[in-house]
């Protein structure tokens, strides 16, 4: 998957998400898009990183070195990018959580 097609993934599913968020009556719009936003990229680089990085991974040739050395700066890149996804959504997914439990007391 291309940087381009995972880039249009992430809007489209980032609408989704705002659209949810609103349907929840979650009415911190900056937030709700930080949120929408991140999960949305946490869900096409998790799902990009187990159809792509893993199966290399996977099949690699233990022999070719030059192509494991590529495959662990890969590893390595994939998981910082979900990483910093994961940390940049967490004050305002707790923000949604406390919304979500409040509502439902």
């Amino acid at each position: 998957m291309g940087r381009d097609e995972e880039a249009q993934q992430i809007l489209t599913l980032q609408q989704q998400l705002l659209e949810r968020l609103t349907q929840l009556g979650y009415a911190e719009p900056n937030s709700a898009m930080r949120i929408a936003r991140h999960l949305a990229e946490i869900s096409v680089l998790a799902r990009s990183f187990a159809e792509n990085t893993l199966p290399l991974l996977l099949n690699v040739n233990v022999e070719n070195r030059s192509a494991i050395n590529q495959l662990a700066v890969s590893l390595k890149v994939d998981l910082e990018e979900l990483g910093d996804a994961i940390n940049d959504v967490d004050c305002d997914l707790r923000s949604l959580m406390e919304y979500l439990n409040h509502d439902h007391e």
